[in-house]
Formats: structure tokens, sequence, C-alpha cells
């Protein structure tokens, strides 16, 4: 590898004293710090970076490489004080990780379509209106359920430690493609239940607030957009992966008890 793309959040000043450090370590190993047709992305920050660059990096096709600053780094590979690390990149002295992406297509009642990657999460809410959203679920054409509640989430196996875990979903093994979808806080006489689906299903969600207010979709850690009456959704696999490079070994079960105690 001699060409790499740093991201860094510009929010934390850890994050760029540790951009700095990372730069002197490629610099010393001969590589480029570059944005025009990078090999990687470096990701400095906490798993919101990552996720700013999951999109970026399918569709260029190149890995990205996480570096912890912030406080639960799930998706980082290596922490801030580890940037001598960043030497194998230059021998290729690391594996790459596949993740599933959910491909999220939202048509608007007037015929128009927005298009979202979602590397964790994708989630249909009240937002900020205090009245419940009723949120009605489809699969592959066919109605699974209707659900009172606060919103739902469609994860992927990567994003099942994330909000839906919070929510009472499984964890997913990240080599098990699937889409979980799991409700926050229902109401007791609504759906309860996390189901999992298989990562061919095209699902299709439409929701309303009642009161008459727009309920709204938010995608991995991007501000949210409406979702307004008349609009509906379509959430399946997508074509393409968020490659993650690993430096170091990672066994999953051993990060998830270190990081979330199970």
């Amino acid at each position: 590898m001699k060409r790499v793309q740093l991201l860094v959040n510009t929010l934390k000043p850890e994050a760029q004293y540790t951009a700095m450090k990372a730069g002197d370590v490629l610099a010393q190993c001969g590589m480029t710090v570059t944005e025009k047709n990078p090999e990687a992305i470096i990701s400095i920050g906490g798993d919101g970076t990552v996720l700013r660059a999951a999109s970026i990096a399918a569709r260029a096709d190149i890995p990205i490489v996480g570096i912890n600053c912030g406080t639960l780094g799930y998706l980082n590979d290596i922490e801030a004080d580890e940037t001598e690390l960043l030497r194998k990149l230059k021998t290729d002295d690391y594996t790459v990780d596949e993740l599933m992406l959910l491909a999220v297509t939202l048509h608007r009642k007037d015929g128009s379509q927005e298009e979202f990657l979602v590397l964790n999460e994708v989630l249909f809410s009240r937002g900020a209106s205090p009245r419940i959203a009723d949120i009605h679920l489809y699969s592959d054409g066919v109605h699974v359920s209707d659900y009172s509640a606060d919103g739902l989430i469609f994860s992927t196996p990567t994003g099942s430690t994330a909000y839906s875990l919070s929510a009472g979903g499984p964890i997913i093994h990240p080599s098990l493609e699937s889409i979980t979808v799991t409700p926050v806080c229902p109401h007791p006489t609504a759906s309860t239940r996390a189901i999992v689906f298989p990562a061919d299903s095209m699902l299709m969600v439409a929701a309303e607030v009642r009161g008459g207010e727009n309920a709204c979709i938010t995608v991995d850690s991007a501000p949210p957009v409406a979702f307004c009456a008349g609009d509906y959704a379509v959430i399946r696999k997508s074509e393409r992966h968020t490659k993650i490079a690993r430096i170091k070994n990672r066994n999953f079960y051993s990060v998830v008890h270190k990081k979330f105690n199970v």
C-alpha cells in the first residue's frame, strides 16, 4: 500500500493529535497521504467516524483502518497510542473483513427517490414528536407486523451491537448476513419482539406519527431526514460491502466481551 486518505474527527483534540502522529509514521514508511485515488481510508475518531467513512470506502472498493479516539470504539482496529502499527500497511501485513451493507431506497410520494448505504442501522422513528409512531412492515410483499412504538431499527450484523442491542435485539456474528428488525419502546399491545430476516429479504416500511406530524429516518450517524405520510422505504442487502482492514488479531467474542461485558 502506498497511498492513504485520513478522515479525522476534528471535534476531538485527541483525534487531531493522533492524525499528526499517524502522518509522521506514514511519511517515515514512504506512504503518501492523499484524497486522490487512495488505497485505504484511515479513520481517526470514534465509531461515528468509521460510519462516515463506510459509504465512501464501499463505493471506492477500498478498506478502512480505524484508529480509536472515542469511548467505545467497537468498529476500530487499533488505539490512539498504537499508530506505529500503521507501518504494517506498507508491507500489506493485514487482513480484510468484508461487512454487509444495507441499501435503503426512500420513495417519496411525489415520485422522487433517495438512496442510502448503511453499515450499522437505519431507524424509522417519531423524531422529536411526543406522539407515538405507527409503523408498518412488509417482507417480500407480505405483511409482517404493525408497530406502535417510538421507532423501528433495521440493522446489519455489524449494527446488531449498536442501537438494536440497546433496544433488546440479539447480537449477530458479522459473518452471518441477515437483517434484524427491532422495535424501540413498543406499546404493550403491539409487536414487541425483534425479528431476524434472511439477507436476501426485500423489506418495506411505511410510517406515520399520530396527530399528522412527520416521522424521521436516520441512517447510521447522519442527521435525520423527514419521512412523511405517503412515503415508503425499501431495505435490502447491498451488492457492496464495507471492507475493514485488521492490523491486529481480532476475535469477535473477545471484543464483544471486552466492549459490552457479555
